[in-house]
């Protein structure tokens, strides 16, 4: 029984994971007011998988289910917590993840900008990340799909 609830689970995942990722190429704006904050130049989903970040790593993750399962092409903006400046956008790669490199330690903001069509993130589009100098940090995004 347990098996059969796990892939039942999974599947429902991996039905509004392929909903999202369908090949559509419009996007949907996320909630007004949000914003993400990383630092450096705007990333792409490749190069964030395959271009080493200068400075501390600071991981976007985007998912959809309880199991979060990746969802790609999230678009987050980084800025500074205290001026809003910013420092950069990043796009999830294939499995919702994308990463940027900050400089200097500090508060940083990170808000959803735009998700797949038939998407929207949860109800909180913007985390806020404390960066230590040489201690990788992390965020995660909820994202419903239909």
């Amino acid at each position: 029984m347990r098996s059969a609830l796990l892939a039942v689970s999974l599947l429902t995942g991996a039905l509004a994971l392929a909903s999202c990722a369908d090949g559509s190429s419009g996007t949907t704006p996320a909630a007004v007011g949000s914003s993400l904050t990383v630092g450096g130049e705007p990333t792409s989903s490749a190069a964030a998988t395959t271009t080493p970040v200068a400075g501390t790593p600071v991981t976007i993750q985007a998912g959809t289910g309880t199991e979060m399962f990746g969802v790609p092409d999230v678009t987050v903006r980084i800025t500074t917590c205290d001026t809003d400046t910013e420092l950069g956008t990043v796009v999830t790669d294939r499995d919702g993840t994308a990463t940027q490199g900050v400089t200097e330690a500090g508060c940083y903001r990170a808000t959803v900008l735009s998700v797949p069509g038939g998407c929207h993130p949860n109800e909180v589009a913007t985390s806020t990340v404390v960066v230590k100098l040489g201690e990788p940090a992390s965020t995660r995004f909820l994202i419903h799909c239909a």
